[in-house]
Protein backbone atom coordinates (compact mmCIF):
# COMPACT_ATOMS: atom_id res chain seq x y z
CA UNK A 1 0.00 0.00 0.00
CA UNK A 2 1.01 3.55 -0.95
CA UNK A 3 0.55 6.67 0.90
CA UNK A 4 0.47 10.21 -0.62
CA UNK A 5 1.45 12.80 1.73
CA UNK A 6 0.57 16.33 0.36
CA UNK A 7 2.25 19.04 2.17
CA UNK A 8 0.10 21.68 3.53
CA UNK A 9 0.43 25.42 4.20
CA UNK A 10 1.36 24.48 7.87
CA UNK A 11 4.27 22.64 7.01
CA UNK A 12 6.31 25.21 5.44
CA UNK A 13 9.69 26.18 7.01
CA UNK A 14 9.79 29.93 8.12
CA UNK A 15 7.45 32.16 9.48
CA UNK A 16 4.03 32.22 7.56
CA UNK A 17 3.21 34.13 4.29
CA UNK A 18 0.72 36.75 7.05
CA UNK A 19 1.97 36.18 10.38
CA UNK A 20 2.25 38.70 13.01
CA UNK A 21 4.71 39.57 15.92
CA UNK A 22 2.68 42.45 17.55
CA UNK A 23 -0.52 42.97 19.04
CA UNK A 24 -1.26 45.54 16.19
CA UNK A 25 -0.55 42.93 13.67
CA UNK A 26 -2.81 40.33 15.98
CA UNK A 27 -5.86 42.81 15.54
CA UNK A 28 -5.31 43.18 12.16
CA UNK A 29 -5.70 39.43 11.20
CA UNK A 30 -8.23 39.11 13.55
CA UNK A 31 -10.53 41.72 11.54
CA UNK A 32 -9.75 39.82 8.27
CA UNK A 33 -13.18 39.29 6.60
CA UNK A 34 -12.19 35.21 6.37
CA UNK A 35 -11.15 35.09 9.93
CA UNK A 36 -14.63 36.93 10.76
CA UNK A 37 -16.20 34.62 8.68
CA UNK A 38 -15.26 31.43 9.84
CA UNK A 39 -15.14 32.50 13.39
CA UNK A 40 -19.29 33.30 12.75
CA UNK A 41 -20.20 30.09 11.47
CA UNK A 42 -18.41 28.64 14.49
CA UNK A 43 -20.12 30.99 17.22
CA UNK A 44 -23.73 30.45 15.42
CA UNK A 45 -23.41 26.50 15.54
CA UNK A 46 -21.52 25.89 19.18
CA UNK A 47 -24.13 28.73 20.94
CA UNK A 48 -26.82 27.82 19.05
CA UNK A 49 -25.93 23.71 20.46
CA UNK A 50 -25.39 25.65 23.69
CA UNK A 51 -28.29 27.58 23.92
CA UNK A 52 -30.39 24.51 23.29
CA UNK A 53 -28.81 22.27 25.96
CA UNK A 54 -28.81 24.77 28.52
CA UNK A 55 -31.81 27.59 28.46
CA UNK A 56 -34.55 25.96 25.85
CA UNK A 57 -36.59 25.44 28.57
CA UNK A 58 -36.06 29.10 29.77
CA UNK A 59 -37.30 30.56 26.43
CA UNK A 60 -40.02 28.00 25.99
CA UNK A 61 -41.90 28.57 29.31
CA UNK A 62 -41.53 32.19 28.05
CA UNK A 63 -39.95 33.18 31.89
CA UNK A 64 -36.27 34.06 30.52
CA UNK A 65 -35.28 36.69 32.21
CA UNK A 66 -32.38 39.53 31.43
CA UNK A 67 -29.53 36.85 32.86
CA UNK A 68 -30.81 34.11 30.74
CA UNK A 69 -30.91 36.16 27.93
CA UNK A 70 -26.61 37.63 28.71
CA UNK A 71 -26.19 33.70 29.13
CA UNK A 72 -27.62 32.84 25.87
CA UNK A 73 -25.42 35.82 24.62
CA UNK A 74 -22.41 34.49 26.15
CA UNK A 75 -23.21 31.49 24.56
CA UNK A 76 -22.47 32.88 21.35
CA UNK A 77 -19.51 35.81 22.24
CA UNK A 78 -17.29 32.44 24.17
CA UNK A 79 -16.87 30.47 21.54
CA UNK A 80 -16.41 33.67 18.76
CA UNK A 81 -13.93 35.06 20.77
CA UNK A 82 -12.12 31.48 20.92
CA UNK A 83 -12.13 30.78 17.29
CA UNK A 84 -10.70 33.73 16.73
CA UNK A 85 -8.16 33.69 19.36
CA UNK A 86 -7.00 30.20 17.70
CA UNK A 87 -6.89 31.72 14.31
CA UNK A 88 -4.68 34.38 15.33
CA UNK A 89 -2.49 32.65 17.23
CA UNK A 90 -1.91 29.56 14.50
CA UNK A 91 -0.92 32.49 12.60
CA UNK A 92 1.45 34.11 15.21
CA UNK A 93 5.12 34.42 13.35
CA UNK A 94 8.26 32.41 15.40
CA UNK A 95 10.24 34.38 17.05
Amino acid sequence: MVFVVASSPIDHQGPPAHGWSTRRGALKLSSRSVTVRRSLVIAVIVGTILSIINQIHLVLDGSADLLTRLRISANYLVPYLVSTAGAVWAMKTPQ
